[in-house]
Formats: C-alpha cells, sequence, structure tokens
C-alpha cells in the first residue's frame, strides 16, 4: 500500500481552516444565512475533507510503524527485492551482493527464519580522522561512496517487511580505524527471539516491536558481557553456546587465561566449516539442540541447492527471481514468512 502524504497536513490544521473562513462571515446574522449557505457548505467540505485526509495519514503511520515492528505481510513481486529501480550497472552489483549473501549464512535470516541476523556479507574500514596526504583521502572518500552505494542497494532488500538490511558501524576503534559491515535481519525470527530473551534484553527497554538497528546498536555499545551475550541471541546460537563464551571471556579477563574451546559449525553453499559456527567447550558432545539447528539449516540448504542451479549461472534469472520464485505464490502475492510458518 503505498500512502500518499500531501505536504500541506504537516501543518496544523486548525489555523489554516481559521484562514480560510471570511473575515465577513465570522458572525453570520440571521438575514444572510441563506445567502452565505454555499460559503459555509464549501467550508464545510474542505474542514471533512481535511479531516479524512487526517484520518488516512493515522492509517498509514500505523501501516508503517507496524512495519518497522516486524509485522509482516505478503507484498506484490514486483516489491519483493525491487532491484529494477537501480540502473543496470548497480543492479548487477546488488545481483552479486545478494547472491553473496545467499551462499554464506545469510540464507538462514533472509529464508530460513533460522538466525534472527546475520552479517559479514559485505565489510569496509576507513580511518577514524580525515586523512591529509592526497592519496589517503582519495581511498577515504572511495570507500565512504562505496558504503553509501552499498545502503541504497541493502535499502532494497525486503519483501512484505521480513527482511531488512543496513551497513553496521563499530564502535571500537583499532589503530586508528573503524569497521563497518554489511547486516541482514529477519523481522519474525528478530521477534520471536526478543520475546523468549525477553527478560535479558528489557534492561535496554527492548521489547519485540523494537526496531532491529536499536536492537543492534543496544547490544554492540553495551559492556563486554552483554555485548557478547546479545550477539550470540542475534546470531541465532542455542543458549548454552551463549552462556559458554561469556563465561569463557569473563574467565579470561579475570584471570588472563585462555579457556580452551572447540567449534560446532553448520555448512553453507560456500564451506561447510567457519560460516555459520559458534563456540562450545572444550570435548563437546553434539546436543540435542545442535542436531536440531543443523537438521533445519541442511535442509533449507539443500532446497537452496536445487533451486540455486535452476536460477544462477549464464542466461539464467539470477538471484532476486530466485527468491521471488520461492516467496511467491501463483497470484503474485509475496511472504518469505510461508517458508518457515
Amino acid at each position: 500500500m503505498t500512502c500518499c502524504l500531501r505536504p500541506k497536513l504537516s501543518r496544523h490544521l486548525v489555523s489554516k481552516v481559521n484562514a480560510s473562513l471570511p473575515k465577513n462571515n465570522v458572525r453570520l446574522k440571521t438575514p444572510k444565512l441563506a445567502a452565505n449557505f454555499g460559503t459555509l457548505s464549501y467550508i464545510m467540505k474542505q474542514v471533512t475533507n481535511r479531516f479524512l485526509n487526517l484520518r488516512l495519514v493515522a492509517v498509514c503511520l500505523v501501516l508503517v510503524s507496524a512495519t518497522f515492528a516486524g509485522n509482516a505481510a505478503a507484498t506484490e513481486r514486483a516489491e519483493c527485492f525491487p532491484f529494477e529501480s537501480l540502473p543496470t550497472e548497480k543492479r548487477l552489483k546488488a545481483e552479486a551482493l545478494l547472491l553473496k549473501a545467499l551462499d554464506s549464512e545469510a540464507l538462514y535470516t533472509i529464508v530460513g527464519g533460522i538466525k534472527p541476523m546475520s552479517s559479514g556479507f559485505v565489510n569496509f574500514n576507513f580511518p577514524v580522522r580525515e586523512p591529509r596526504q592526497d592519496e589517503a583521502r582519495k581511498q577515504h572518500a572511495a570507500t565512504l561512496a562505496s558504503i553509501r552505494e552499498t545502503r541504497e542497494m541493502l535499502s532494497l532488500w525486503r519483501c512484505g517487511g521480513e527482511v531488512f538490511s543496513e551497513v553496521q558501524h563499530f564502535s571500537r576503534v583499532f589503530e586508528g580505524k573503524r569497521f563497518a559491515e554489511g547486516v541482514v535481519f529477519n523481522s519474525t525470527a528478530l521477534r520471536r527471539m526478543l520475546g523468549e530473551r525477553s527478560a535479558f534484553f528489557s534492561r535496554w527497554g527492548i521489547t519485540p516491536e523494537s526496531h532491529p538497528l536499536t536492537v543492534l546498536y543496544a547490544v554492540e555499545n553495551s559492556d563486554a558481557t552483554p555485548r557478547f551475550a546479545g550477539y550470540g541471541f542475534l546470531f541465532g546460537y542455542p543458549e548454552y553456546a551463549v552462556r559458554f563464551f561469556v563465561e569463557a571471556a569473563n574467565e579470561e579477563e579475570f584471570t588472563g587465561r585462555f579457556v580452551e574451546r572447540d567449534f560446532y559449525s553448520i555448512g553453507t553453499f560456500t564451506g561447510e566449516t567457519n560460516r555459520f559456527v559458534y563456540a562450545v567447550p572444550k570435548g563437546h558432545k553434539e546436543r540435542e539442540e545442535d542436531a536440531k539447528l543443523k537438521a533445519r539449516a541442511q535442509q533449507l540448504l539443500a532446497e537452496y541447492k536445487t533451486r540455486r542451479a535452476r536460477f544462477i549461472g549464464d542466461g539464467k534469472a539470477g538471484a532476486v527471481e530466485l527468491l521471488r520464485d520461492w516467496f511467491c505464490d501463483e497470484a503474485g502475492r509475496c511472504d518469505p514468512a510461508r517458508t518457515y510458518r
């Protein structure tokens, strides 16, 4: 639904109505009622129309708020990853970036709803202070331009309010440089996780309706312990694994001794290890939650490989059509959540 908000409605309605009243009709005398009936009728129509417009604005604002809150709804096929709005060269870049994400663990966010958030499919770093040397200044400007272009492309990673993507910057600076990367969220998975972990996220006043970036930056700008735990939950790791990592980090902080660990990996199209991966205690034996998580991911990955072979390659439709074919019904209504209900 497109909401057409007229600029005039942003001003005070009362002052506009008052301004439209003829001065000589502020007090309508009885003999003049018939003569001024047309004026009154016109005024009342204007007032009614303006209030109807305000009601339309209110409805639109509710719909926009619902979208940010993650209340996804089906959308038209052309509005599901609408890359057609990009120039040809930029559209090719956008398709390549989307495919790179799908080949990574971001598949489990965009399609599967297994991970509330995935990241790292595009990375940047840049100096905190603007360089003085000409070559370094040019490189800095080029990086910022690339970030701007990436944000434009990621703004089209949407389908019925279910997917949201942006470029995240990290608060910590290393050797004078700040780092940034692409992030993508699944609204349903994020909302569900925030509800299940409400006791943890309530420290920031976060609720399931919170915007993804509100959640992300609350976590990013926190102290080490809540930051590690928050990222673990956002990345969809089991609770025991999140708890182990936090406790290991705290022990290392207090004792200076590194806690030995193993890693549990769930494969992606790009590789079987070190993609969707989390730390576990040394000598860890697969737990029930590990097995269930891996089984869901493997089932989704198998389906993706089949579809990828159909849509990706020379002369084939590409990543956007792969997702539309997956998300949309025969009537052209698209809803990513239909793949994991």
